[in-house]
């Protein structure tokens, strides 16, 4: 990180002469450097003159939080350039559900400064997080929603078609469940950790959820159509024997309900076929190695 740093500093030297400066200004406050910031007693003072002297110091506390709560996101830039490089969307769209937020446009104005944003996508972190991020394919609007929210519109299937390699046996089998029925509102993935909408709407409005409800549905007897906050739930098995879990207003009949699990079962065949081809690509790769 020193190398990052002494990059920041010679690319923006304009920058850090500031910070030091405000240092120097707010050290005559927390240290009381020099007379006239020593403590003082102001009761004989006329009105006006303690109310210009406090609305002054009001104006230099609260730009000293201003720079520092600046200085502090840029020290967080040193480690982790993503909240800048999030903030473009050619990155943002390479690069969907991450933990990094990115910086606000207005939080970037009002706390670092364009000639700041400017000079930091100059130094060289930054252009090599680029430069990998742009080896990445963008992905487009319907298959963004599905990685970064959670959320697939059915409307927008062509879209997901595109780029239907780009998402994982969830992100696929949501798309699948989905366009198979349009009863289909969520999906719950590892006792309801994980959980995907679509564009239909749920009777249930209740977002508190609880692994020991859906433990409780998951060892019962049924399999399908039962009650779950206002709405329905069907359990199903994935290809690694693990359940999950669809919601439903509208009960699925007998023909319905066997042709859904005919569909699951055969794309959890074709998941299986390939983890098993990737095994003995891995092994023989192994033992060529050897």
């Amino acid at each position: 990180l020193d190398g990052e740093y002494a990059d920041m500093q010679a690319r923006m030297p304009r920058f850090f002469l500031h910070v030091e400066e405000v240092n120097e200004r707010l050290n005559k406050h927390v240290h009381k450097q020099g007379y006239e910031y020593c403590y003082s007693y102001r009761r004989f003072l006329p009105t006006e003159k303690k109310r210009a002297i406090h609305e002054n110091l009001v104006r230099q506390y609260e730009g000293f939080v201003k720079e520092t709560i600046g200085v502090v996101a840029v020290c967080k830039l040193v480690i982790d350039p993503l909240p800048v490089l999030l903030s473009d969307e050619e990155v943002a769209n390479r690069l969907p559900d991450m933990l990094t937020e990115p910086y606000s446009p207005g939080f970037m104005e009002k706390y670092l400064g364009e000639e700041f944003v400017r000079e930091f996508k100059t130094t060289r972190r930054y252009e090599e997080c680029w430069k990998d991020i742009m080896k990445k394919p963008r992905l487009n609007d319907a298959v963004y929603n599905i990685k970064q929210w959670y959320h697939f519109d059915r409307g927008n299937v062509d879209q997901v078609l595109d780029q239907i390699e780009q998402l994982n046996y969830h992100e696929r089998l949501v798309v699948l469940l989905a366009m198979f029925s349009n009863k289909i509102a969520r999906v719950y993935f590892h006792d309801g950790l994980l959980m995907y909408f679509t564009d239909v709407k749920s009777n249930n409005v209740d977002f508190s959820l609880s692994s020991e409800d859906f433990k409780k549905i998951r060892l019962g007897e049924s399999r399908r159509n039962n009650p779950f906050k206002g709405s329905l739930l069907s359990v199903f098995s994935s290809y690694d024997n693990h359940a999950f879990f669809v919601e439903h207003d509208v009960p699925f009949e007998d023909n319905e309900w066997n042709e859904l699990c005919a569909m699951v079962d055969k794309y959890n065949q074709s998941v299986v076929q390939i983890v098993q081809q990737l095994q003995l690509q891995k092994t023989n790769e192994t033992q060529t190695g050897k």
